[in-house]
């Protein structure tokens, strides 16, 4: 079960891996700047930079929560108005061919 889990998460997160990047580079980004702010003296300019980081960051995260409702476990199942979603794509494209392999192990014997 837990494999199946961990394929589960790997698939999304292959699916939504420029999301998840950007957020991270924001976040990143924000970190860093505030730090350079900070050194400076300034601890004010630090706490704008750090406000407006969060909410880029947030904002963020909020375009992969829509691109993540958008094909929802609906499209995911390929009922979806896309035909596949992009989680089973990525499912396919991760564990496609060690399916494929398995199989003409078992037709060798």
């Amino acid at each position: 079960m837990g494999v199946i889990l961990y394929g589960v998460l790997l698939a999304h997160l292959v699916a939504y891996k420029e999301q998840y990047t950007n957020i991270g580079l924001t976040f990143v980004a924000t970190v860093i700047i505030r730090i350079l702010a900070k050194k400076t003296g300034d601890k004010d300019n630090a706490d704008l930079v750090s406000l407006g980081g969060s909410a880029l960051t947030v904002g963020e995260f909020a375009k992969l929560l829509k691109k993540v409702s958008e094909s929802s476990f609906d499209g995911a199942a390929g009922t979806g108005s896309s035909g596949k979603g992009a989680i089973l794509k990525s499912f396919e494209t991760i564990y496609g061919p060690i399916m494929d392999t398995i199989k003409q192990l078992m037709d060798k014997k």
